[in-house]
């Protein structure tokens, strides 16, 4: 480390060595080997990276116009060559991600150091004796490659043809995917299987019956889907299973050729590249077993699906990376719609199902799925009851002329399910609906336990005695019960906010409603 960039960081109070920028460094030479025989046209190099040091720095690389709370500094960084900038950590990640700062994609990641940390800190917790957690660094880099295939993606969509970027706003997400549904999870098991067994298969005449298989099953699936779910259900597929496809690519492909950088063979993390190809194995493992209810919840399986997707379309359509990301958006077309161009129908979607559950076994994949569900259950109501003891005044949300389905709900992906009922128990950022043709929200700003009725579009919390409510508005009416707020009505609360024309409040059994 240069004594003037160290100096930087000394101040900073962050620990940042030349070997941890060796480590991502290794990136663009590995991508400089045996990127163009992995994604064809794909370019990384001028991503912007950020070095997340949690509630501390995010040190900013090579990004052509920094925010404007990003302290730009007048050394280049060693290593990497490129210009930085300390901004204050306000994402407190731990792990990787992608997202835009200024309009521009960057690619955010701890080092290993602060990585490793993190999760001994966390096994600490659970185990004292715990072993010490070490993260492999071909993990590592392949997790970098894996988002900086995300920041590809997104410089690609702009040129996206009209009919693929004009997509309505879709009300639902990945948290409403009915993963207590068994036959859905069923359906979702028989297209695991067919893609394994597609893995295996070199018959071309075998593999368009297994692509039909597959499909069959997933029109089926999907069948039962709420209303915008397989659009969302393409779009993971397309940016989450590519992504992991690269990103198994250099974790796990043959790539004893590259040349490491010198510096990375005096790394001790650095145990060398793999001198046998792992993918297959390696999707199959990620296949096996997707019936199990938990993998469906919030569309985990995408990952799976999505690349095995990929790593069979090599065979099904040779070609089928060039230009992908400025063909496909996902929402309007997916990796299976590329399918569906090769592969014509052959006999009916139930025949071709009945076929496959007597070649899968789905007698044993029912039990298990249903010995999962009822587990999933009893769990679950015991949080739910939970949640029904918390003390503080009840609030409940409902929304008038909006249909349950019509309801958008932002929030953490940590939540409990029994039957229609929800709660999220890391609590909801805004719900969002539409009236009068413009999307309208009631947003939180504190985190705490919401239950939402899926079936009835209503939402409860408990409130306590600092957080509740002040209604103000031009006039007041009471009527048959209730009082009705109107004309320029603002709801504040330490909980949650809302702006609005109309609103009208009512009591029953101690619970407050508000409708929207």
């Amino acid at each position: 480390m240069s004594p003037e960039a160290g100096a930087v960081f000394a101040k900073a109070g962050i620990a940042l060595a030349d070997a941890d920028l060796y480590r991502v460094a290794e990136v663009y030479n590995f991508w400089e080997q045996k990127g163009e025989g992995i994604w064809p046209g794909m370019q990384i190099s001028s991503t912007p990276v950020q070095l997340v040091f949690p509630e501390k720095y995010g040190v900013l690389i090579g990004h052509p116009e920094p925010p404007k709370d990003c302290e730009a500094q007048e050394t280049l960084l060693p290593v990497l060559d490129r210009p930085f900038c300390l901004r204050p950590d306000r994402s407190f990640m731990y792990g990787a991600g992608t997202g835009a700062l200024n309009k521009r994609p960057v690619v955010s990641l701890n080092t290993l150091g602060v990585f490793d940390a993190y999760v001994n800190e966390q096994l600490k917790k659970q185990k004292p004796d715990a072993a010490k957690y070490a993260k492999p660094y071909l993990e590592y880099l392949g997790t970098l490659a894996h988002e900086l295939t995300h920041a590809y993606q997104h410089s690609e969509k702009r040129n996206l043809p009209k009919k693929e970027r004009d997509i309505k706003p879709i009300r639902s997400t990945k948290i409403d995917y009915p993963y207590q549904d068994a036959e859905a999870c069923l359906l979702l098991g028989l297209e695991g299987r067919a893609l394994s067994d597609l893995v295996d298969e070199d018959s071309a005449a075998r593999a368009t019956e297994l692509w039909r298989d597959f499909l069959a099953a997933r029109r089926a699936r999907r069948a039962r889907l709420p209303k915008g779910l397989p659009l969302i259900e393409q779009y993971m597929e397309l940016s989450e299973g590519t992504a992991q496809y690269v990103g198994w690519a250099v974790m796990y492909g043959k790539n004893d050729d590259v040349r490491p950088l010198p510096q990375l063979l005096a790394d001790e993390r650095f145990t060398g590249y793999l001198s046998s190809d792992t993918v297959r194995s390696q999707v199959k493992q990620a296949l096996a077993g997707l019936e199990h209810p938990a993998r469906s919840r919030w569309m985990q399986y995408v990952y799976a699906t999505g690349a095995a997707l990929a790593y069979n379309l090599d065979k099904a359509a040779p070609g089928w990376k060039n230009g992908l990301f400025r063909r496909l958006s996902g929402f309007r077309s997916g990796l299976d719609s590329l399918l569906t161009e090769n592969v014509g129908r052959s006999g009916k979607d139930k025949r071709r199902i009945e076929t496959m559950c007597a070649r899968y076994g789905c007698d044993a994949m029912r039990a298990v799925i249903d010995e999962a569900l009822a587990k999933d259950l009893e769990t679950n109501k015991v949080k739910l009851d939970v949640f029904y003891a918390a003390p503080g005044r009840r609030y409940r949300f409902e929304f008038r002329k909006t249909r349950p389905d019509g309801l958008l709900v932002y929030a953490p992906v940590l939540l409990t399910e029994y039957k229609d009922l929800r709660v999220f128990e890391a609590g909801i950022t805004k719900i969002g609906y539409e009236r009068g043709g413009k999307d309208n929200y009631v947003s939180f700003s504190k985190a705490r336990p919401v239950l939402q009725d899926k079936a009835a579009g209503r939402f409860e919390l408990a409130l306590d005695e600092g957080d509740l409510p002040a209604i103000t508005a031009a006039r007041t009416l009471a009527k048959k019960g209730k009082t009705v707020y109107k004309g320029g009505v603002e709801v504040k609360s330490g909980v949650f906010s809302w702006k609005g024309d109309t609103l009208e409040v009512s009591e029953s059994e101690g619970i407050v409603t508000l409708a929207f």
